[in-house]
């Protein structure tokens, strides 16, 4: 025979609350009616952005030295002589842009004709 319980707790009787919240929404997909003329913005917008390996120097440098909304500034690794660097392009100034070396966080200012090479090397 089952011994009784010896303290005995009295449950509540509340119930869970509501909360009057909409718990889905759903909207009908409306399709476009002109899918030609979709198309063709895509084209234009592929067409315009060419690959980082594509681009001329002065394009690269333009790129970098841009700042962006959502990403952070770019490390990048260039060649002037026989000399690598590593760090930031910070801006550009006519013929002149500013870098930043990654590891002592020094500015130097280059001119573009005389990059060799210019490549992406990580944020």
């Amino acid at each position: 025979m089952a011994s009784k319980p010896l303290l005995f707790i009295d449950q509540s009787s509340s119930m869970t609350p509501h909360a009057p919240m909409q718990a889905e929404y759903h909207t009908e997909y409306e399709e476009s009616s002109n899918p030609s003329v979709q198309q063709e913005l895509g084209r234009h917008t592929n067409q315009s952005r060419n690959a980082f390996n594509q681009m001329t120097i002065e394009e690269k440098l333009d790129y970098l030295a841009k700042p962006s909304a959502f990403l952070p500034k770019l490390n990048c690794r260039f060649s002037v002589g026989n000399k690598l660097y590593r760090g930031r392009i910070i801006a550009r100034e006519g013929q002149q842009f500013v870098f930043e070396d990654r590891h002592t966080k020094r500015k130097r200012n280059f001119m573009i004709e005389e990059i060799s090479d210019l490549r992406i090397i990580g944020f």
